[in-house]
């Protein structure tokens, strides 16, 4: 993990929010962009629903930024808003949730009922694109 990281997760540890900036990738567009977007990320209070936005790091230190979609014992299960696939996320690597978001130089919090009409559309297509993506699988083989 790198100092930078480190110094989050020592932040968020210590009830402190913390601001990412220096965000990478395109797994959660169209809602953050590269370069464009920041968040406030606070320290888990009580546990993440579905839908949330969660900070958790990989065993290789990177942090990553996505959205709860399940969980069971001792993962949650997480998705990008332009993924596909899930991935299962340790709980005790989770360290933080996103609780407001900036685009376009705009803040606003995730209790924004626009931003929860949002969540509600890409959980539902997210679950449609992997219904497609199982049905199409399943084609594939038989032939």
């Amino acid at each position: 993990m790198t100092e930078e990281n480190e110094e989050i997760v020592n932040r968020l540890k210590k009830g402190h929010r913390v601001v990412i900036k220096n965000m990478h990738g395109h797994s959660m567009e169209p809602l953050l962009y590269e370069g464009r977007s920041q968040v406030i990320v606070e320290p888990i209070v009580e546990k993440p629903g579905r839908g949330d936005l969660v900070l958790w790091w990989r065993k290789d230190g990177s942090f990553i930024l996505h959205r709860v979609v399940g969980e069971d014992e001792r993962a949650y299960l997480l998705r990008g808003d332009h993924n596909v696939k899930e991935e299962r996320a340790n709980k005790r690597r989770v360290v933080g949730v996103v609780t407001d978001i900036c685009r376009e130089g705009k803040w606003f919090p995730v209790t924004n009922r626009r931003y929860q009409a949002y969540v509600r559309r890409r959980m539902a297509l997210a679950e449609v694109r992997s219904l497609n993506r199982r049905i199409y699988k399943a084609g594939t083989k038989k032939q």
